[in-house]
């Protein structure tokens, strides 16, 4: 990536395993660049990407969710982001696969969800 800018992107992992979801990693994300968000064609390419690895938009809990996939399709889909010149943030509830990828300040930031900080510390 040799004179680009690395964008930044949060990956908010949660834990989704309820109901008729079951062995789902799932994440929300958000854009960590100055700006603050994603055109609508760094929108679609993401989506693209995301089901590449196997996740998929669930509206109901708007999220993207990997049901049933290989533990690893976490760290997958982060290498992925950054060959693809993502700086990346996990917070929230990280997959063991990317535990030594925790960003320590999960409850900062505007991407933060709002129970972020009422988390416990791990």
């Amino acid at each position: 990536m040799s004179g680009k800018t690395s964008k930044g992107i949060t990956l908010h992992w949660r834990d989704e395993n309820y109901g008729r979801v079951h062995a789902a990693q799932a994440f929300r994300y958000g854009a960590t660049d100055p700006a603050g968000h994603f055109s609508d064609t760094a929108h679609a390419r993401l989506g693209r990407l995301f089901r590449r690895h196997g996740f998929h938009f669930n509206s109901s809990r708007a999220s993207w969710i990997a049901e049933g996939r290989p533990a690893d399709a976490p760290s997958a889909l982060a290498e992925a982001l950054s060959e693809a010149g993502y700086a990346v943030r996990h917070t929230g509830c990280v997959p063991d696969v990317l535990s030594g990828a925790r960003t320590t300040d999960a409850g900062s930031g505007p991407e933060a969800e709002p129970d972020a900080a009422a988390r416990p510390a791990p």
